[in-house]
């Protein structure tokens, strides 16, 4: 099956893309220039990142 943003939709815990937009910029908001936070998301970035490439292999 081939699986498409609209099929991803029907899913009982999906979430809108501009649900997630506004999610992603509420957290940098509240990140702001915090350190720690911002070492924090850099790591959720770079697990984030490698999750699709663990995943395809």
């Amino acid at each position: 099956m081939v699986c498409t943003y609209e099929e991803y939709l029907k899913q009982q815990r999906a979430i809108r893309f501009e649900k997630m937009q506004m999610i992603h910029t509420e957290m940098l908001v509240e990140i702001g220039a915090d350190v720690e936070a911002l070492e924090l998301y850099d790591k959720l970035m770079k697990i984030t990142t490698c999750y699709p490439a663990i995943r395809a292999n």
